[in-house]
């Protein structure tokens, strides 16, 4: 075998022009493709030279000067709508190799690289790392010119459900639209750009005052309001903007993007659908929140939750036939602390599906220890479940598959739902629950007759019991527009052959009212508070 022949072989199936000159410009070879893209006539090899064969509009004697300087030259040209680059170096033996190659493809995949490194796919806006490098240049500029910048963090109110509810094409479809609808609403030098699933932000430049701020965001809200259409279904979506203003409220891009979060946030945890102006005293309490968050966090690694169990007594028999689960924080400096001190902060943030997983779980386990200690009966567990558990698309699959692995048969386990959480998406709902209740879960609605209440919606829903809030059960004893509230829920329910449970009973003379007019069902201090598992046992057996 002929090595060099081997080598000419590789060369000319290599998709480059590839020639080789001498050092005074004489032709001495070149591949297929060389041959083919310049026209040379081999034959006439001993007569060719790079000016002769003129493969650029430059010189040889331009190649040596290059290359006298650098070891090696490059050029680039376009041919038909196709860029070549072409690269010239020496050879130890003082040959000029000349290597062109098309670049076009390498170009577009560069302007590809460029653009998903800078760029939201789903939006086409700018992305996070994107819009720190304009943030950063504004922010230079804004110094050098003395202008203020109005940094706009926004989130979409409630996104989570929509994609909990409808899936994620119909969320995607959504942010794209918001993208469009911010986009068209701002000035023609802001900048808007994605920065996380549902977090946008606005760059408004040359901010003269806050008046020019609150109508911008008061623009931005009433453009997203507008009603939406996706895929048949209608949404009214709204946003929560926090606003920091350079140099005021921060000269970094950090400082300035962490208080517009915080100003957010302030929105959020009152009524959503708003805007506020950072100020400093938001701080303090963000830092709190933090701290309590983290805190959360380490509860949930070091198994400081823990499930109390309140007693659930049947009107007819006097005795318990359950109990609602209640989850207690065993806090190592602050004692116990009940929902109210840390469940918004949980379900708020990015720890509600373990958190709500964990209580699932600690119920199951607690269940099995419970089947042992009443052989002969079985308690029916009443487990709160927040909305965004009950509209999950994988909820019902879950905690069918989480009982089977405990051992525990369905019809144990009371799956509690705020009403009005569930009304706004009714159709949804009532598939859930009908999926559930076929798995042979018990299902009751809480808090009903808070809100107002569809009898509509309620004749569809495969419940198995109404949950009476302890607002209509306070004053039942003394006010007899509450009596006739609760007469009216039982009456109701009787119609659709549900059960009535009564919560926060605390006087005998409620319970003697409530087993009057028909209660199935009662809870409260009136028979205990909620206990921890082996305190509840041993209540069980003394009852």
């Amino acid at each position: 075998m002929n090595i060099n022949n081997v080598f000419v072989d590789i060369l000319d199936l290599h998709p480059s022009r590839i020639a080789v000159y001498d050092e005074n410009g004489n032709f001495f070879y070149a591949n297929t493709n060389y041959i083919k893209a310049y026209g040379i006539d081999v034959s006439e090899k001993e007569s060719l030279n790079f000016d002769k064969i003129k493969p650029y509009e430059v010189t040889f004697e331009y190649i040596k000067s290059q290359l006298a300087t650098s070891k090696s030259f490059s050029i680039q040209e376009l041919e038909d709508s196709t860029l070549f680059e072409s690269l010239f170096f020496y050879t130890t033996s003082k040959y000029v190799i000349h290597i062109s190659s098309s670049i076009t493809i390498l170009k577009e995949a560069d302007k590809k690289i460029y653009y998903h490194a800078n760029y939201d796919s789903l939006t086409t806006l700018p992305n996070r790392s994107y819009f720190k490098k304009q943030l950063k240049s504004i922010l230079q500029e804004s110094s050098q010119n003395g202008s203020k910048i109005a940094l706009f963090f926004i989130d979409v109110d409630k996104f989570k459900e929509v994609n909990d509810t409808y899936g994620h094409d119909v969320g995607d479809k959504m942010l794209v639209t918001i993208a469009k609808r911010l986009l068209n609403s701002v000035r023609k030098d802001d900048i808007v750009a994605r920065i996380g699933g549902d977090e946008f932000v606005l760059i408004a430049k040359n901010i003269k005052n806050t008046e020019i701020i609150e109508r911008l965001a008061l623009k931005l809200q009433k453009r997203i309001r507008e009603p939406l259409e996706i895929d048949t279904h209608i949404f009214n979506v709204t946003l929560s903007i926090g606003i920091a203003i350079y140099p005021q409220h921060g000269t970094a891009s950090q400082d300035l993007l962490k208080n517009a979060d915080i100003a957010m946030y302030e929105v959020k945890k009152t009524k959503k659908d708003d805007f506020r102006i950072y100020n400093k005293s938001m701080s303090s309490e963000a830092a709190t929140k933090l701290s309590m968050k983290a805190e959360i966090r380490r509860a949930l690694e070091q198994n400081e939750f823990v499930m109390h169990y309140q007693p659930v007594v049947d009107f007819r028999t006097d005795s318990i036939i359950g109990a609602e689960a209640l989850v207690r924080w065993y806090h190592s400096k602050k004692g116990i602390l009940e929902p109210n001190d840390f469940l918004e902060l949980i379900l708020s943030g990015d720890m509600d599906k373990e958190f709500n997983c964990m209580v699932v779980s600690k119920v199951l386990k607690d269940l099995t220890i419970m089947n042992k200690a009443f052989l002969n009966k079985k308690l029916i567990i009443s487990v709160n479940i927040s909305k965004d558990q009950f509209f999950s698309s994988t909820f019902s699959s879950n905690v069918s598959n989480a009982s089977k692995n405990y051992g525990i048969n369905e019809s144990q386990i009371e799956l509690k739902i705020v009403e009005n959480q569930i009304m706004k998406n009714a159709s949804i709902a009532k598939e859930n629950i009908e999926t559930l209740h076929l798995m042979g879960f018990k299902i009751a609605l809480d808090d009903f007759g808070v809100e107002h209440s569809s009898l509509n919606h309620l004749k569809n829903f495969k419940v198995d019991k109404l949950k009476i809030d302890r607002l209509f059960i306070k004053n039942i004893a003394q006010d007899e527009n509450d009596l006739n509230v609760v007469k009216s829920i039982i009456n109701t329910a009787k119609l659709f052959n549900f059960k009535v449970q009564a919560e926060g009973i605390e006087t005998k003379e409620q319970y003697m009212k409530l087993k009057k007019i028909g209660c199935d069902f009662s809870q409260g201090f009136y028979h205990s508070s909620a206990l921890p598992m082996d305190d509840f046992i041993r209540y069980y057996n003394k009852t």
